[in-house]
């Protein structure tokens, strides 16, 4: 029995040096400028210790609170653009199927009128193949060779559930990129965005980061002009409806320098990239430029290696969200890589690489409000949240030790160890602590010892009825575990729910939860129970003593 108490007490000594390792990037000094923590030299080299401190929420921290409306309006027009760019191109028109006219009214019909009876018939298979799942088709009752296009209403669901979907994702990987790897970003139904940004003073460069769409398109220039007179004038007065004339404007002073000739469909689009990084360039090397490579495959940088191959010579414009970023000339085959090049500084070409690693935002999203929360703010939270902890803890302490003498001082060492691992397990997990889980720990201090009281109470009952001091020991928390698993198993499920079905702040409470039950059944259950079978053996003799 001796030595089982002991081995015991090992497994115990072990945890809890676990446990202060796991803290101890959080009990020493942190950097005022990155606020990460200063750690020794021989610590850091060792990647299997843990090298960060617990994270701060936005309301024990400071920084800003972001909330931006999706426009899932625009959802059924890009859809319906996307129809029309299937039926409506050159690649198309080569084969024969040729589109008079292609529109979309305000609601999100597509109206497609065919050239022809047999464009209509080929086309119209095309469009049952690729879209009858989604989309209502029919013939307009007035002119047999328009097609009518209407989203069903169960496909408009699934595209809006899919591009708030998008957009967050992709806001997430922007604000990870951007170092904010403590940020968070969660969708509030139906169409909105909340972004978190702990330690965020200004807001002005990352807004930017956030809101870029990012729709980087690669297009061969047909040709050029000083003005678009010029070049309609040399294409004889009109362009096919599959080109556009762009104007090519002065990284530097905004003024239009020529205009550039292009297909409206891009021959390359953002979605080929694999990576993107902020470097110099230039004709003097010295210009912040940003490089990028192409995704492998036949559609990337297969089909980029053909591009440039085969029009040497050519201009190749590169335009994003619709402007023009330069328009070098091609001269050689180039295989996967590229640069851009404008009016960057060091800042703007970095986040510029950012946003087309992270890819580009399917749907536009629109700021509705910005809340900033000031440090001062979170540290009185802080402040008073340990102030809270403490005077819950101590009264608590106090009792026990009162109630139920040693065993309220076992329960007591059991309780300190149960906060030391909770904080120990934000740390290992890399959770967050906010106000809200400040108040989960707060409501974990009083059900630590609860179980407790049930375990001691059992024993009390079991002494008098006459039994020894070991068997109403082993009675009492066998007895007793039962009813202590029911309650902590509710609340835990109960955490689950808060923890899967709310946001931010719940989160935060619902987390803090979580580990508070685990721990505290732990050290209701195993630790105060070694420290008495510790007693009893060390002096058998002495009163029991609770």
């Amino acid at each position: 029995m001796i030595r089982n108490v002991y081995v015991r007490l090992a497994i115990l000594a072990v945890i809890i040096v676990v446990a202060l390792i796991s803290l101890y990037p959080t009990m020493v000094p942190k950097d005022p400028t990155t606020g990460e923590a200063i750690l020794p030299t021989w610590w850091t080299r060792i990647k299997a210790l843990p090298q960060k401190r617990i994270s701060l929420g936005l309301d024990l921290r400071g920084g800003v609170y972001l909330v931006y409306t999706v426009k899932l309006d625009e959802v059924v027009k890009i859809e319906g653009r996307r129809v029309i760019e299937t039926l409506d191109n050159e690649s198309l028109r080569e084969k024969g199927i040729t589109v008079k006219d292609a529109q979309i009214s305000d609601d999100g019909k597509v109206s497609v009128v065919f050239a022809d009876t047999k464009s209509f018939q080929d086309g119209g298979k095309i469009a049952k193949e690729e879209f009858s799942e989604d989309w209502n088709m029919s013939v307009d009752k007035d002119n047999p060779i328009m097609l009518i296009l209407e989203i069903k209403q169960n496909a408009v669901r699934k595209y809006r559930d899919e591009a708030i979907k998008q957009v967050r994702r992709t806001v997430s990987n922007r604000v990870d990129k951007w170092g904010l790897a403590e940020a968070s970003v969660q969708i509030k139904p139906p169409d909105q965005i909340i972004i978190e940004l702990p330690g965020i003073e200004e807001t002005g460069r990352v807004e930017k980061v956030i809101r870029a769409q990012a729709n980087l398109e690669l297009k061969l220039v047909l040709s050029s002009g000083a003005s678009k007179e010029s070049i309609l004038q040399e294409k004889g007065g009109r362009i096919s409806r599959y080109q556009e004339i762009i104007p090519n404007k002065d990284s530097t002073t905004g003024i239009v320098q020529e205009y550039l000739l292009m297909k409206k469909q891009p021959d390359i689009t953002g979605d080929c990239i694999r990576s993107a990084r902020q470097g110099f360039g230039g004709d003097f090397g010295n210009q912040a430029v940003v490089f990028f490579t192409l995704k492998p495959g036949d559609s990337c940088a297969g089909k980029f290696a053909r591009l440039t191959g085969a029009n040497i010579g050519q201009r190749l414009a590169i335009v994003l969200d619709g402007e023009i970023t330069s328009a070098p000339v091609i001269r050689a085959r180039i295989r996967d890589s590229g640069v851009i090049e404008g009016s960057f500084t060091i800042e703007s070409a970095n986040d510029l690489a950012i946003v087309l690693k992270a890819g580009s935002l399917k749907v536009p999203v629109v700021k509705d409000r910005v809340e900033k929360i000031g440090p001062s703010l979170g540290q009185d939270h802080i402040k008073r949240g340990r102030f809270a902890i403490m005077i819950g803890g101590v009264l608590v302490m106090i009792f026990m030790i009162v109630y139920y003498r040693f065993g309220g001082a076992a329960s007591d060492l059991a309780l300190i160890l149960n906060l030391v691992l909770i904080l120990s397990a934000l740390a290992t997990f890399g959770a967050t602590l906010t106000l809200p889980g400040l108040a989960g720990i707060v409501l974990t201090v009083g059900m630590a010892v609860d179980a407790n009281v049930l375990v001691y109470e059992r024993i009390r009952e079991e002494l008098r009825t006459g039994k020894t001091p070991r068997a109403s020991i082993e009675l009492g928390y066998k007895r007793a575990l039962v009813t202590i698993l029911d309650a902590n198993i509710t609340t835990f499920i109960t955490a689950v729910v808060l923890y899967v079905n709310g946001t931010g702040p719940i989160k935060g409470f619902a987390v803090t939860l979580m580990f508070g039950i685990v721990f505290s059944v732990f050290t209701a259950i195993f630790v105060t129970r070694i420290l008495i079978d510790w007693r009893l053996e060390r002096y058998p003799d002495a009163e029991l003593s609770i």
